[in-house]
């Protein structure tokens, strides 16, 4: 039987020390009423983004982690020095230590860029043992924290840096009245249809929150984005928590 009830999951962050961790989160399923909730709130224009990178190359060699891995293991003495055998292992530790750190830098730029946003968390299924991982994301809506719609042309622009940046593929833009669509960091569009058609709770396949792929064209992706065991912050505990998260921009579902 399936539980909506709340969860908690692990992250893997950076914390004030500079140190990788994992810290334990309270969280709760995506209902779809809080869809809805993000959805109209999203009507004047958003952004989903986020740090994470599954792997250190890319498609796009502009945003590959490749160089950056290269420098790291330089410092260690280069590839020689690294047993061929421990090199994933290696390749898998750097980019969990980035993917925390950039996560952690990501949600600054936002707040100091002053909009409002909601974090998200999704990922893909454990199998065979293996736990459920999960990364964050962020939704930035077109709303300063005055709670006045702003210039979405400006948003825009802050989601092709921000691609670029943390060497993103592509970059969710929902432009106002219009149907969603992928951006690269160049603001070429990667997915090859859109439309408004938003998936929900289906918890059957290994991956989720994660984009429809185009069967015509593997490399691409729709825009029927699924929200599928999605996860969002516990509403807060207290009056002060709630000041608090409301004042850091945060738009609570």
């Amino acid at each position: 039987m399936k539980a909506y009830g709340p969860k908690r999951i692990v992250l893997e962050e950076m914390n004030r020390k500079g140190e990788f961790v994992r810290q334990e989160h309270n969280v709760m399923p995506l209902s779809e009423s809080s869809l809805n909730q993000m959805m109209d709130h999203g009507k004047t224009g958003m952004i989903i983004i986020s740090g994470n990178r599954s792997t250190i190359d890319s498609d796009n060699p502009k945003q590959s982690l490749r160089p950056a891995f290269d420098k790291y293991i330089n410092k260690m003495g280069g590839y020689e020095a690294i047993d061929s055998d421990a090199l994933y292992n290696e390749e898998q530790d750097w980019l969990r230590r980035r993917n925390a750190a950039a996560d952690k830098q990501l949600l600054q730029d936002i707040k100091n860029a002053g909009y409002t946003y909601t974090p998200v968390y999704g990922g893909y299924h454990g199998s065979d043992g293996v736990q459920d991982s999960y990364e964050p994301s962020y939704v930035v809506y077109n709303y300063k924290r005055s709670n006045e719609p702003a210039d979405f042309q400006e948003l825009e622009a802050l989601a092709l840096k921000l691609c670029s940046k943390y060497h993103q593929d592509s970059v969710y833009v929902q432009r106002p009245n219009q149907p969603p669509v992928y951006l690269d960091c160049d603001g070429n569009q990667v997915n090859s249809s859109s439309s408004d058609n938003f998936k929900f709770n289906r918890d059957k396949e290994q991956f989720y929150t994660t984009n429809k792929r185009d069967k015509s064209n593997p490399q691409r992706f729709t825009s029927d984005i699924v929200f599928e065991n999605l996860y969002i912050p516990l509403r807060p505990a207290s009056y002060n928590e709630n000041m608090r998260r409301l004042k850091s921009g945060e738009y609570i579902l």
